[in-house]
């Protein structure tokens, strides 16, 4: 018989190689109230054991081949024998004999003969002691609200599989994982629904891994050794995986968990959706026992978070290295402020037309003395990690409001000076106060101070974003919205916010001059800013190439290493009084429209090319590649430009496609001997180019072309101005 349901009698094995003894234990138990199941040897007796998971087990010492205690000790080694109460029965007597069997495990010891109208008392205040143990282990070792092994029984567990991994050879991959956003869903759904979440997230995570994938697969029968999870504490699950081969292995399952885990839940009328970060380690690979799996599990978590949740990420020792770095960065940091190891410098922002000051944006620096200088990128998103944003925030504000005035009660043209704004203090309930409250104690006036917020902060709660914006807006300060063009920015919200100019993200300018869709968003950015009365700043202007572009699409200001790096107090003050020699390159006289870019891999065509039309007096500019033509392209107005059809990298036809779309203005030809004619003649249909010559062309025929092709050039820009006076006409009524 086997054990099915919990209203059944306790089942009792009796282990003994005496017939008349079984049978007359067997009449006394069930007696008593007990279901009984026999075995005449050990070997029968563990078979019988693992089959009928019995509740006690009654075992008698002397049988032949294996006697009764090395039958108790493989019980104890089975994880479904380790709690097990074991009655041993024996007619040996003497101390020896009793001591070996408590030592091999035995919960008690009987003499024969055997009292049997006692046995079965006996046999009931063992079962209730072991119910008893058994609750206090399982309030011990698993989490009360899941059901699942908690922190304790799950190092344990990974202990007992690492030894076995390293006995056979194996590997072994621990899964860490951390529901995102868990925070959020208690307290606006409240801690019941949250509950309820990490009771759902248990039974999905159950269902969602093999058996193969369970920590102590190699142990069958006991219900807890199988359970396929553990619950470390809050939101935090864990998963072992001891049948790996490979990493992707444990790639596959992180996936299929992520994947069930999104699905939608719904928990007391709400719908709520959930997204997992995992940390994957690996044994050996990534560490030696059991500790150190779950650090680098953990480790790996938080690194997956930081990446953008909702996916999986490995352990390496980069990580390792990187966290530890982390922990005495954040050890120095705290220390820093207090320490005067922070400093302030600062970039100037250019008028891109008059090549005037507009403004000075503040940076802030961070040297340690035993770590040298650290990224702003690497200690802002720590200091925003760890709250130190906010002291640290309120001495920057501080700081640049002094040196603004300082500056400017000496003289120095400090139109605007701006500082960037965290989420974290962004959001704090009495900001709004504090910059009045540094106005005020710093002297300096409201409409120089300008504020700068990232897009994405704005639209995380674009409502209460709004509330802060319009306190801000009414004590008179400037506003921007930083790294414009990253945060997917809602037009509706955009022309909501009181703010004053938008700075496009340096993602944009870096390629301005040579990719499409980057010149494509910031020209949009500048034409729709002009549309709603907003100045534009263009942040990393680090070539002529960058600043030409944005000359030629009218942006109002740039910032950028081409113009400046950020300066320290001192070398800002000196640009200040003398900015004239440092902005000339803005100021520069722009070459003349007849201008030529003639664009061919070949040395010896671009040299006859030349030749041929050096006499009519255009300033001629050479290219042998398409990157190198759309720099020439942007840092010169060029009238036209003829390019080679077959050319490395970049073709011809490809090469106009793009010039048109960045300078549309730019008059489009091309030559060459060996061509595509459908394509050119797609080509030319779409407008991408004006003329195709065919080699070999003599002079006389290029030189016409070339005077046609100005013309046309000359006539656009023309109807350009045309339409600029009536643009700025109709603005101004």
């Amino acid at each position: 018989m086997t054990k099915d349901s919990s209203n059944a009698p306790p089942l009792v094995l009796i282990v003994d190689d005496d017939i008349s003894q079984r049978l007359l234990v067997s009449e006394a138990l069930e007696i008593a109230g007990f279901a009984v199941e026999e075995a005449d040897n050990g070997k029968a007796a563990l078979a019988a054991f693992q089959r009928l998971r019995p509740d006690l087990v009654l075992l008698d010492v002397m049988m032949p081949g294996m006697d009764g205690y090395q039958v108790c000790e493989v019980l104890r080694e089975l994880p479904c024998g380790r709690h097990i109460s074991v009655l041993m029965m024996t007619g040996l007597e003497d101390i020896d004999s009793i001591n070996r069997a408590y030592e091999v495990g035995a919960t008690d010891f009987v003499t024969k003969p055997i009292n049997y109208a006692l046995l079965g008392h006996r046999l009931r205040y063992m079962l209730r002691s072991q119910q008893s143990e058994e609750k206090v282990r399982r309030l011990a070792y698993f989490d009360t609200l899941t059901g699942l092994p908690n922190r304790e029984s799950f190092k344990e567990r990974l202990g007992k599989a690492v030894a076995n991994a390293r006995r056979h050879k194996r590997h072994l991959a621990t899964l860490f994982l951390d529901i995102d956003d868990f925070k959020r869903i208690n307290d606006t759904l409240g801690h019941n629904v949250g509950d309820q979440l990490l009771k759902a997230v248990g039974k999905r995570l159950k269902e969602s891994i093999r058996g193969s994938d369970v920590i102590g697969q190699e142990y069958t029968g006991d219900p807890d050794e199988n359970e396929k999870v553990a619950r470390l504490g809050g939101d935090e699950f864990t998963v072992v995986l001891t049948e790996i081969h490979q990493p992707e292995d444990a790639a596959l399952v992180a996936e299929r968990i992520i994947a069930i885990l999104s699905q939608p839940l719904i928990l007391h009328g709400h719908d709520v959706f959930i997204t997992p970060s995992i940390g994957i380690a690996l044994f050996p690979q990534d560490a030696q026992d059991a500790e150190s799996l779950i650090k680098q599990a953990d480790m790996a978590m938080y690194y997956s978070k930081r990446q953008g949740k909702h996916q999986y990420q490995f352990f390496n020792k980069e990580m390792n290295t990187a966290a530890i770095r982390r922990m005495r960065l954040e050890s120095c940091l705290r220390k820093a402020l207090n320490q005067a190891e922070l400093s302030l410098h600062y970039q100037p922002q250019i008028d891109l037309i008059g090549g005037q000051i507009r403004g000075i944006e503040a940076l802030l620096r961070w040297h340690n003395p035993l770590l040298g200088s650290i990224s702003p990128s690497e200690f802002i998103p720590l200091a925003e990690e760890t709250g130190l944003i906010i002291p640290i925030g309120e001495w920057v504000l501080q700081s640049v409001c002094t040196q603004a005035q300082a500056w400017r009660s000496s003289g120095l043209p400090v139109p605007r000076m701006a500082v960037n704004i965290s989420v974290i203090q962004f959001v704090q309930p009495g900001f709004v106060d504090l910059v009045e409250r540094t106005l005020q104690e710093t002297g300096l006036e409201s409409n120089v101070l300008e504020l700068e917020i990232t897009e994405g902060l704005l639209m995380k709660d674009a409502e209460g974003a709004i509330r802060t914006l319009t306190a801000l807006k009414a004590l008179g300060v400037q506003l921007a919205i930083d790294d414009f063009g990253t945060g997917y920015s809602s037009l509706s919200y955009l022309k909501q916010f009181p703010i004053d100019r938008l700075k496009i993200d340096r993602a944009f300018v870096r390629e301005v001059n040579s990719d499409p869709d980057d010149a494509a968003i910031a020209t949009a950015v500048i034409a729709m800013a002009d549309s709603m009365d907003l100045g534009v700043v263009a942040e990393g202007v680090e070539t002529k190439a960058q600043l030409k572009f944005l000359q030629s699409k009218y942006c109002n200001e740039m910032q950028g290493y081409y113009l400046s790096k950020p300066l320290p107090v001192g070398d800002m003050e000196a640009f200040l009084q003398e900015p004239s020699q440092c902005v000339s390159t803005i100021l520069e006289e722009t070459v003349s429209q007849s201008t030529i870019l003639l664009v061919d891999d070949d040395a010896n065509t671009l040299n006859a090319l030349n030749r041929l039309i050096t006499p009519e007096g255009y300033h001629i500019l050479n290219a042998t590649c398409a990157q190198e033509g759309f720099d020439l392209l942007a840092k010169h107005d060029v009238a036209v430009v003829m390019a080679d059809y077959k050319m490395p990298e970049m073709d011809g036809i490809e090469f106009l496609k793009n010039v048109s779309k960045l300078f549309p203005s730019v008059i489009r030809m091309m030559v060459s001997g060996e061509s595509d004619l459908k394509s050119i003649i797609k080509t030319v249909n779409e407008g991408a180019i004006y003329k195709f010559l065919e080699k070999p062309v003599t002079g006389e025929v290029l030189r016409d072309t070339l005077r046609q092709a100005f013309l046309r050039h000359e006539q656009s820009i023309y109807a350009e101005l045309v339409q600029a006076k009536g643009h700025e006409s109709s603005k101004a009524s």
